[in-house]
């Protein structure tokens, strides 16, 4: 079978929803091996068990040890604490909430699609297109989550910087 002829099997659609989906399989491949490259949580660790050693080794316990059993001082930490676990749970249910409103719409994508086929080839490549679509959403929406994981974890560290400064402080 030559070429001409399949081009007059297959409808252009179709062949353009595969050609889509390979274009992004490809490119999601890159991406993903990108990501996984800026994953380091042993590096992550190494640097947070660091910190927290060199406070070990810098503190003068004596004044530490009161600062320790300050009740002021421990509410302060807690408060901090607990502010930013609020704000990463307000963050990761929002995140949550909006896979849900991707679905929602992606469904509506998908029936509006629907209205101009004429041919289960057409079908197949609307189906095809509307998943790309959900697909991608659905990375955005990974994407996003995974910045706010980032930014969860900065500000995770960034209090116990600042808790062990303030509490070995003299």
């Amino acid at each position: 079978m030559n070429a001409d002829a399949t081009n007059e099997i297959v409808d252009p659609s179709l062949s353009d929803a595969i050609k889509d989906w390979n274009d992004y399989t490809a490119e999601s491949v890159k991406n993903a091996l990108i990501v996984l490259e800026a994953i380091t949580p042993v590096k992550d660790n190494v640097q947070v068990t660091q910190q927290v050693i060199e406070a070990f080794k810098n503190t003068d316990w004596q004044p530490a040890s009161k600062k320790l059993l300050d009740p002021e001082v421990l509410a302060a930490v807690g408060r901090e604490l607990a502010e930013i676990q609020k704000a990463a749970m307000e963050r990761l249910m929002e995140g949550c909430n909006q896979y849900l409103v991707t679905t929602q719409e992606a469904g509506k994508k998908f029936a509006d699609n629907l209205k101009d086929v004429k041919s289960p080839q057409q079908f197949l490549a609307a189906w095809l297109e509307s998943s790309l679509d959900l697909v991608k959403d659905y990375q955005q929406n990974a994407t996003d989550q995974a910045s706010n994981l980032g930014t969860i974890q900065s500000a995770y560290k960034a209090w116990l910087q600042s808790t062990l400064q303030n509490l070995s402080a003299k």
